[in-house]
């Protein structure tokens, strides 16, 4: 139902138009960086957070910008997720959502 109110009113495509995706994604890298950056351990709401900053972060690099340009990924903060970060959970939120970005592109 939701998907079809976004279609008829082409809602989507208007909320991409006003977004700057760009910075948006630099923005959850920055935040997700920081909680990483922490040096303790981090509690359920840290992993939380960094979990839903990556869901939003691998939308909009999957997707394009207003411009019609793809968002470039940042080797270094994937693979520090991937491999240096001690939080299993974290670690698998970063591999789900790098897959899923890997899946739908080409």
């Amino acid at each position: 139902m939701l998907n079809e109110v976004f279609k008829q009113s082409d809602l989507a495509s208007k909320v991409i138009q006003e977004i700057d995706a760009n910075e948006l994604a630099k923005q959850m890298t920055t935040l997700i960086q920081v909680l990483l950056s922490s040096g303790s351990d981090l509690q359920r709401d840290d992993r939380l957070l960094i979990d839903t900053a990556l869901s939003l972060w691998a939308q909009l690099v999957k997707g394009e910008t207003a411009k019609g340009k793809k968002l470039e990924i940042d080797k270094e903060f994937i693979l520090h997720g991937l491999i240096r970060e001690n939080t299993w959970s974290v670690r698998d939120s970063f591999f789900n959502n790098y897959q899923m970005i890997c899946k739908e592109s080409n």
